[in-house]
């Protein structure tokens, strides 16, 4: 049995699925075991490259037995030979005791049987056992020449007989599959062993396969007729009938059991599964007849889930069967209860240690992960318990949930233990969690789910190996150590994938060895929990004694504290006494900018200024006299506290004076002279001058960032730059002016370099790019939410890293 699939029918122990992670292995074993869980898919019914040819195949067959078939059907892996039906296709009698069939074959691996109509009886010569096929490589038309020489089951007068090998201890239970005789009528008569019945339609019990050629309908009688042996009358053996439906099994006539509810009588239909095995005494006749008075009204609904249509009937020897029940009984609730209920006590251990620390967030995933392993194995042994269908499709859903919650919160588990926040693409695992637990609801049994789920898993330990061997990973307290638990159960799952594939047949002799993993999951998990407190307590103890060393010299730093805090007092006092001297000079800098924006209904102007200490080096101002236009001042002196201050008030004294008629570069020379000739040293003044006249803008710049201007139409950034040195910072130098259009809509915009130059806790610089694509943005905005807006976008720049220079923005904006 996989992992990912289960067999109502089957009497197997459930297995069920792990998953598993690794950290200290090398990445290429890991990588490379991940994969074969994905190849592995690929090894049932895999085929070669060669191109499929037709053959035709001639069988000659000569039966050497005292029993003669008036029929003999060959039936095998082709088509033409019917799929295994046991009426595949017939062959030509070609003399008394001898027969052929002619058929092609484009399979080069071709495996058949020979029967009398039903798998009760198959032909078979002395290198063949019951249970093997008649296997041939075809390479070419061929010719093959069989002999049988016994059948694997006796017949008396067309029915079948019974072997005395089902009272041996040991030997495999009979299943009485076929030959079944089957009727959609209903009679009281169906059940006595006289009633003939020639003219039914012979079938096999479970009828899968069959239901069109029967014309099934959810209900009708079965029929099988057999002898035994003298040894076998009076003999008492165990008897099991199967299904998912409702049924009244007869034998000689007599009702032996009833199972569920078959809707007559006046009760309605009631499904019950069936497995329990009874003593059954054979009577002490030569013929008896099975029977069985079967309804399956939902046998549409539960097939593509994997349940049988029909029913199986099973006969084995009585001691022995109910040993082995008891044992199994025994067993099964034994391990159910331990694989269930550890990592059920683990659940909730990993959830009360996330209760008390919820920063450790892999205790909640552990958690999560524990409760899908219980569910799990509570689910898969609980489904073979229960006898109600709807309530045994609860379980496989439910379990089907199990499978992907465990790999799933297993993955986030790995996730917390080596990323600082989940990869984004822990997303991608949710969505792919989510459908398989909605595929698992809907279509709780079926092959492919289980093969989802390989695939699933074997992704999720691919992502565990290379997440616990990033170089950047986390290095948690003893978190190899649960790597190492992954990479066991990891192990152990690839192994239990390997058996289940028949790539290896057993590990030491065992099957079912995926429990290993868990195990060997949850010892790991417990050293883990150990290891983690252990270090725990050390790196308090480690602290402590951190703790008496510095309260030590605390004692000593306190004397030295009280030496200083006088000495701290007169600085403090001294401080005091700057800082009023400070608030003065920022409270005169702050008188010298203008109290109001100069505007009117062609221009909205809007500026702001944020200082990186008391005073402040940044300077903006606005100038209107006659018919010169207005001027807008934008300036920055060298650092900042009172020299530049005292420096912007120097240069605003100097505008005051100077004729606003003149050429804006013949403005920024004369004050470049003054200011050289007041030999300030290392103090020097960037200006930005820009004279708006009517539809025209006339920019002149010392030292400053470049001018930003949106151009309306097309509607882009354009960068006004003029390099040229700080007023103050040379005898001379040729300042120019420059001319532009300003129309309706325009915006110009000056910053000083406290603003372009704006550093991030990255060291990354602002630039010009972020505060043109801002301008861009809230053209349409006034100039005072554009303004703003700058200084939104250098607030969130800076961070937590702050300003170290002074900012100043101004905005120009033209109405009409």
């Amino acid at each position: 049995m996989k992992l990912f699939s289960s067999d109502l029918f089957r009497a197997r122990k459930p297995l069920y699925s792990l998953f598993c992670g690794c950290k200290r292995l090398p990445f290429a074993a890991g990588v490379t075991a991940a994969f074969l869980i994905l190849s592995l898919f690929s090894l049932p019914g895999c085929k070669g490259s060669d191109t499929p040819q037709k053959h035709t195949v001639t069988v000659n067959v000569k039966v050497l037995t005292d029993f003669i078939p008036s029929v003999l059907f060959i039936t095998g892996n082709q088509r033409s030979l019917g799929l295994w039906d046991a009426e595949g296709l017939r062959l030509s009698r070609s003399g008394p005791s001898s027969f052929n069939v002619t058929f092609d074959t484009d399979n080069r691996n071709l495996s058949f049987k020979f029967t009398t109509g039903s798998w009760w009886q198959e032909g078979i010569d002395t290198t063949y056992s019951r249970r093997k096929n008649y296997i041939f490589d075809i390479k070419q038309d061929t010719v093959i020449n069989l002999v049988i020489n016994s059948w694997s089951r006796k017949t008396r007068n067309g029915y079948p007989e019974l072997d005395t090998d089902i009272l041996l201890p040991g030997t495999p239970f009979l299943a009485l599959t076929s030959p079944w005789k089957f009727s959609s009528s209903d009679s009281p008569e169906f059940a006595l062993p006289g009633y003939n019945d020639s003219g039914w339609v012979s079938v096999q019990s479970q009828i899968d396969e069959q239901t069109e050629k029967i014309g099934w309908k959810g209900k009708g009688w079965f029929r099988f007729g057999f002898y035994i042996p003298s040894e076998l009358k009076g003999k008492t053996v165990a008897l099991r009938i199967n299904h998912l439906g409702a049924s009244r099994l007869y034998y000689n006539g007599r009702l032996f059991q009833s199972s569920g509810e078959t809707g007559d009588a006046g009760n309605e239909y009631a499904p019950r599964q069936n497995r329990v095995w009874r003593a059954f005494t054979f009577d002490s006749t030569d013929f008896h007849l099975f029977a069985v008075r079967y309804v399956n009204l939902e046998w549409e609904s539960t097939r593509p889930a994997g349940f049988s249509s029909g029913f199986m009937i099973y006969i084995k020897d009585a001691d022995s069967m109910f040993s082995e029940v008891y044992e199994n009984t025994k067993s099964n609730i034994r391990e159910q209860l331990i694989f269930s209920l550890i990592p059920l006590i683990l659940f909730f251990f990993h959830l009360i240690l996330f209760s008390f620390n919820r920063n450790q967030r892999q205790n909640l995933y552990f958690a999560l992960s524990l409760l899908g392993f219980a569910g799990i194995t509570f689910f898969n042994y609980q489904r073979y318990i229960e006898y109600e269908p709807s309530i045994i499709l609860l379980y496989y859903k439910l379990n089907a949930l199990s499978i992907a919650m465990a790999i799933f919160f297993g993955l986030l588990t790995s996730f917390s233990l080596s990323y600082k926040r989940l990869p984004k693409r822990w997303i991608i695992y949710f969505s792919i969690f989510l459908t398989i637990s909605i595929t698992g609801f809907l279509f709780p049994v079926n092959q492919t789910l289980g093969m989802i789920n390989y695939i699933f898993f074997g992704f999720t330990a691919i992502d565990i190996i290379y997440s616990g061997l990033r170089k950047d990973r986390l290095n948690l307290g003893g978190s190899w150590i649960m790597f190492l638990g992954f990479m066991a159960l990891f192990f152990f799952v690839v192994l239990q994938i390997l058996i289940d594939y028949n790539v290896i047949r057993s590990f030491f002799g065992a099957r079912m060895i995926f429990v290993y993993g868990f195990i060997s999951l949850t010892v790991f998990m417990s050293v883990f929990i150990s290891y983690n407190y252990a270090l725990i307590n050390k790196n308090l103890a480690k602290q402590l004694d951190n703790v008496n060393e510095l309260s030590k010299k605390t004692l000593e730093q306190e004397k030295i504290n009280s030496a200083l805090e006088l000495e701290s007092r007169l600085i403090s006092l001294e401080n005091e006494r700057k800082s009023k001297e400070l608030e003065s000079a920022r409270q005169l800098q702050l008188s010298l900018l203008p109290l109001n924006f100069p505007g009117s209904e062609h221009l909205d102007i809007y500026a702001g200024m944020e200082t990186a200490s008391e005073v402040g080096g940044d300077y903006y101002d606005f100038f209107s006299k006659d018919d010169s236009g207005l001027i807008c001042v934008t300036g920055d002196a060298t650092g900042h506290g009172l020299k530049a201050g005292n420096m912007v008030m120097t240069v605003k004294g100097m505008l005051n004076i100077i004729n606003p008629g003149a050429d804006l570069g013949s403005m920024l020379s004369e004050i470049n002279y003054a200011v050289r000739r007041m030999n300030l040293k290392q103090l020097y003044m960037s200006l930005s001058l820009i004279r708006i006249r009517g539809n025209s803008a006339e920019i002149a710049c010392a030292g400053m960032p470049p001018v930003f201007i949106f151009r309306s139409d097309p509607g882009e950034i354009e960068l006004i730059v003029q390099k040229s040195m700080p007023a103050g910072g040379v005898k001379s130098f040729p300042y120019k002016s420059y001319r532009t259009g300003f129309n309706a809509g325009d915006i110009i915009v000056s910053v000083t370099d406290g603003v372009t130059e704006l550093f991030n806790k990255e060291g990354e610089m602002l630039g010009q790019e972020k505060i043109a694509r801002t301008i861009k943005e809230t053209h349409l905005l006034s100039a005072e939410e554009i303004t703003k807006h700058l200084f939104s976008l250098v607030s969130d720049w800076a961070g937590d890293a702050g300003i170290k220079d002074d900012m100043t923005v101004m905005v120009i904006k033209k109405l009409s």
